[in-house]
Protein backbone atom coordinates (compact mmCIF):
# COMPACT_ATOMS: atom_id res chain seq x y z
CA UNK A 1 0.00 0.00 0.00
CA UNK A 2 0.81 3.43 -0.57
CA UNK A 3 -0.29 7.07 -0.17
CA UNK A 4 0.65 10.82 -1.24
CA UNK A 5 -0.73 14.03 -1.20
CA UNK A 6 -2.05 14.96 -4.63
CA UNK A 7 -2.92 18.54 -3.27
CA UNK A 8 -2.65 20.94 -0.43
CA UNK A 9 -3.61 24.37 -0.46
CA UNK A 10 -0.95 25.93 2.04
CA UNK A 11 -2.41 29.12 2.09
CA UNK A 12 -5.73 27.79 3.97
CA UNK A 13 -5.39 25.19 6.62
CA UNK A 14 -9.99 24.97 6.40
CA UNK A 15 -8.64 23.31 2.84
CA UNK A 16 -8.79 19.65 2.88
CA UNK A 17 -5.57 17.45 2.48
CA UNK A 18 -6.04 15.06 -1.26
CA UNK A 19 -4.82 12.05 -1.16
CA UNK A 20 -4.12 9.50 -3.60
CA UNK A 21 -4.21 5.37 -2.26
CA UNK A 22 -2.74 2.62 -4.21
CA UNK A 23 -3.89 -0.59 -2.21
CA UNK A 24 -4.42 -3.95 -3.59
CA UNK A 25 -5.92 -5.37 -0.42
CA UNK A 26 -9.93 -4.45 -0.19
CA UNK A 27 -9.45 -4.65 3.71
CA UNK A 28 -6.92 -1.71 4.34
CA UNK A 29 -9.16 0.29 2.08
CA UNK A 30 -10.01 3.93 3.72
CA UNK A 31 -13.33 4.45 4.58
CA UNK A 32 -15.78 4.51 1.39
CA UNK A 33 -17.35 7.98 2.66
CA UNK A 34 -13.85 9.37 2.41
CA UNK A 35 -13.50 8.41 -1.45
CA UNK A 36 -13.83 11.27 -4.54
CA UNK A 37 -13.41 8.43 -6.81
CA UNK A 38 -12.28 4.75 -6.94
CA UNK A 39 -10.47 3.24 -10.01
CA UNK A 40 -9.37 -0.50 -10.93
CA UNK A 41 -7.20 -1.82 -13.29
CA UNK A 42 -6.35 -5.84 -14.48
CA UNK A 43 -2.73 -6.88 -13.31
CA UNK A 44 0.02 -7.33 -15.92
CA UNK A 45 1.18 -11.05 -16.84
CA UNK A 46 3.78 -10.83 -18.58
CA UNK A 47 3.31 -13.77 -21.35
CA UNK A 48 6.42 -15.37 -22.28
CA UNK A 49 6.62 -13.70 -25.87
CA UNK A 50 6.58 -10.78 -24.37
CA UNK A 51 9.36 -11.39 -22.02
CA UNK A 52 11.39 -12.44 -24.73
CA UNK A 53 10.22 -8.91 -26.82
CA UNK A 54 11.53 -7.15 -23.36
CA UNK A 55 14.90 -8.14 -23.96
CA UNK A 56 15.46 -6.01 -26.51
CA UNK A 57 13.89 -3.23 -24.32
CA UNK A 58 15.90 -3.94 -21.52
CA UNK A 59 18.70 -6.30 -20.54
CA UNK A 60 20.42 -7.14 -17.13
CA UNK A 61 24.29 -6.51 -16.86
CA UNK A 62 26.56 -9.48 -16.84
CA UNK A 63 28.82 -8.38 -14.29
CA UNK A 64 30.48 -9.95 -10.91
CA UNK A 65 30.78 -6.70 -9.03
CA UNK A 66 29.48 -6.11 -5.46
CA UNK A 67 26.78 -3.73 -4.50
CA UNK A 68 26.14 -2.02 -0.98
CA UNK A 69 22.98 -3.74 -0.82
CA UNK A 70 20.47 -5.67 -2.32
CA UNK A 71 18.75 -2.78 -3.68
CA UNK A 72 21.54 -0.77 -5.26
CA UNK A 73 21.87 -4.41 -6.97
CA UNK A 74 18.53 -4.45 -8.26
CA UNK A 75 18.45 -0.90 -9.14
CA UNK A 76 21.25 -1.16 -11.36
CA UNK A 77 21.79 -4.24 -13.01
CA UNK A 78 19.95 -3.15 -15.87
CA UNK A 79 20.92 -1.71 -18.88
CA UNK A 80 19.38 -0.62 -22.88
CA UNK A 81 18.78 -2.99 -25.25
CA UNK A 82 19.28 -3.14 -28.75
CA UNK A 83 15.89 -1.77 -29.51
CA UNK A 84 16.19 1.29 -27.62
CA UNK A 85 16.68 4.84 -28.89
CA UNK A 86 17.70 5.96 -31.73
CA UNK A 87 19.13 3.94 -34.63
CA UNK A 88 22.79 4.22 -35.66
CA UNK A 89 24.32 5.94 -38.14
CA UNK A 90 24.36 9.74 -39.80
CA UNK A 91 21.67 9.47 -42.42
CA UNK A 92 18.84 8.00 -40.29
CA UNK A 93 16.19 10.59 -40.11
CA UNK A 94 13.78 8.05 -38.07
CA UNK A 95 13.40 9.02 -33.80
CA UNK A 96 13.42 6.13 -32.71
CA UNK A 97 11.53 4.53 -29.91
CA UNK A 98 12.50 5.29 -25.91
CA UNK A 99 10.45 2.58 -23.54
CA UNK A 100 10.36 2.44 -19.84
CA UNK A 101 7.76 2.08 -16.98
CA UNK A 102 7.32 -0.68 -14.38
CA UNK A 103 6.01 -3.49 -17.06
CA UNK A 104 9.79 -2.76 -18.78
CA UNK A 105 11.69 -4.71 -15.92
CA UNK A 106 11.35 -5.68 -12.70
CA UNK A 107 7.64 -6.92 -13.37
CA UNK A 108 5.53 -5.55 -10.93
CA UNK A 109 7.69 -4.06 -8.92
CA UNK A 110 8.73 -0.38 -8.71
CA UNK A 111 12.42 -0.63 -9.28
CA UNK A 112 11.67 -1.03 -12.92
CA UNK A 113 9.70 1.87 -13.39
CA UNK A 114 12.97 3.64 -11.53
CA UNK A 115 15.36 1.96 -13.17
CA UNK A 116 14.37 2.34 -16.73
CA UNK A 117 13.48 6.13 -16.05
CA UNK A 118 17.03 6.61 -15.01
CA UNK A 119 18.53 4.40 -18.03
CA UNK A 120 16.11 5.86 -20.73
CA UNK A 121 16.56 9.91 -19.36
CA UNK A 122 20.37 9.65 -19.23
CA UNK A 123 21.03 7.66 -22.53
CA UNK A 124 18.81 10.45 -24.44
CA UNK A 125 20.25 13.27 -22.80
CA UNK A 126 23.56 11.65 -24.44
CA UNK A 127 22.08 11.59 -27.72
CA UNK A 128 21.16 14.49 -28.17
CA UNK A 129 24.75 15.99 -26.53
CA UNK A 130 23.67 17.19 -23.14
CA UNK A 131 25.42 15.92 -19.90
CA UNK A 132 23.69 13.27 -17.62
CA UNK A 133 25.97 13.75 -14.81
CA UNK A 134 23.49 15.34 -12.65
CA UNK A 135 21.15 12.16 -13.28
CA UNK A 136 24.44 9.98 -12.02
CA UNK A 137 24.76 11.97 -8.86
CA UNK A 138 21.37 12.50 -8.00
CA UNK A 139 21.07 8.30 -8.24
CA UNK A 140 24.73 7.73 -6.42
CA UNK A 141 23.07 10.37 -3.04
CA UNK A 142 19.62 8.20 -3.00
CA UNK A 143 21.92 4.89 -3.44
CA UNK A 144 23.99 5.49 -0.73
CA UNK A 145 21.23 7.02 1.87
Amino acid sequence: MATHIVWRDASSEDTPVIMQTTNPLPWLFPAESAWISKSTFERFVLTLRGRDARRNFFQERNDQRRYKSRLHESLSRLKLGPLQGRPAGENVRDPGIWVNGSWSFGVPLLEGCISSARLVCTELLQSEGFSSAHIQEAWKEDLSS
